[in-house]
């Protein structure tokens, strides 16, 4: 098409000279001809540089690079590419901060391939796409996600980050089989307005703070569909475990949803799920807490729970503080704690706790404490401390059961 607008336009100006020589032919030299001839070739190469200038400035639309870092390429230099959409596929060990300010990008590791720094999404309603990415000993957070961005990861693995691997800063993350484990704060840090999305197996081990902290209206949930585009999962599986801190942490009305779809094991960290100052978590599915301080603890949140908890070897299995509050139609199940239950000032209005077999104390009940579960099923000692207990269910009165 080019070539032919090329053409037809010499062809025009020739005429048109050929034209203006013969109607001024008796006035005009052969020099003067040449000379109309030389300008006609002028105008045609401006011509040219003017298609090539506009060809140039037509938007590359999708570009597919290839990276290898072992022989000293740059993730961050192919991010200067400037297709609209641009696909990069990395191999080797990249030593770099990859940082994304672009939208419409995939980043795909290959087999064996490692980032051994950080990557950050930082482009106001733009889209990151990690798929096989693995993200190893940043020194501030391993993936971060700021300013509304978006990143729609599958099978990523952080760690050993100075800080939290996977960050969410009024962010969205969605995480379909991913790994954050032994990192110097949290496994993943949900804050500020951020949300996160969970689906398939997701690990938050081994962080010397907690395995998942959702703080300052942060919102973190389950789905079967993490990707929106029929992406099912038959079952996620959430392991958090070996934290230093907690489990599972909300405070600063945020928000947890665990679907019923989902299997939560929260085992062997400082304490394992906590939700405070104005926090709500739903628990639709099962959860199983063992070895941890207070294995479910509840002061100043609310909970509702349809599933089940079982808790077994805390120190508290279930902690209820602080006007807290407790209901649905779940079922908890306290056994071989040194307390199964200890409520202080809370209220609670579930189906079925079955609280029985552990070392001290089956309930305690004390200072404003109400209970009214539809059948509070506890052997051992109940401390009332004077204060109004109700429990219609069967086994619950105030002394010894």
């Amino acid at each position: 098409m080019r070539h032919l607008m090329i053409f037809c336009l010499a062809v025009l100006l020739s005429m048109t000279a050929l034209a203006d020589g013969k109607s001024e032919k008796s006035k005009k030299s052969k020099k003067s001809g040449k000379s109309d001839i030389t300008k006609v070739e002028k105008q045609i190469k401006s011509l040219k540089k003017r298609v090539k200038a506009l060809e140039a400035a037509q938007p590359v639309l999708s570009a597919s690079v290839s990276v290898n870092c072992n022989t000293g390429e740059l993730i961050n230099d192919a991010l200067e590419n400037p297709a609209v959409e641009l696909d990069i596929t990395f191999s080797g060990t990249c030593f770099e901060d990859v940082l994304v300010t672009r939208p419409k990008v995939t980043l795909t590791g290959t087999q064996g391939a490692i980032i051994n720094g950080s990557v950050s999404a930082d482009m106001s309603g733009g889209t990151l796409q990690l798929n096989n990415v693995t993200i190893q000993g940043s020194t501030a957070s391993g993936l971060s996600v700021f300013s509304d961005s978006r990143i729609l990861a599958a099978a990523l693995n952080v760690s050993g980050a100075a800080a939290s691997g996977l960050l969410v800063s009024n962010g969205y993350l969605s995480c379909a089989d991913c790994t954050s484990n032994s990192n110097g704060t949290d496994g993943l840090t949900v804050l500020l307005g951020g949300r996160a999305l969970l689906a398939g197996v997701i690990e938050l081990n081994d962080n010397a703070g907690s395995g998942l902290q959702v703080l300052d209206s942060g919102n973190a949930r389950t789905t079967p569909d993490p990707l929106g585009a029929g992406s099912a999962f038959s079952t996620n599986s959430i392991d958090i475990s070996g934290n230093g801190f907690f489990g599972v942490l909300l405070y600063g009305a945020s928000a947890l949803f665990i679907d019923d779809n989902t299997d939560m094991t929260v085992d062997h960290n400082g304490n394992g799920i906590g939700i405070t100052t104005g926090s709500t978590g739903h628990f639709m599915g099962s959860i199983t807490a063992d070895g941890n301080n207070v294995a479910f603890g509840v002061w100043g949140g609310a909970i509702f729970m349809r599933g089940t908890l079982d808790s077994s070897g805390n120190n508290i299995g279930l902690f209820m503080a602080d006007g807290g509050t407790l209901r649905g139609e779940g079922t908890a199940t306290l056994t071989a704690n040194n307390i199964g239950f200890f409520n202080r000032g809370a209220y609670t209005n579930l189906a079925v706790i079955n609280s029985s077999g552990n070392n001290n104390l089956a309930g305690f009940a004390q200072v404003g404490a109400i209970m009214n579960n539809g059948s509070a099923n506890v052997s051992g000692d109940v401390v009332c401390d004077g204060t109004e207990v109700i429990a219609p269910g069967a086994g619950f009165v105030c002394g010894t059961n």
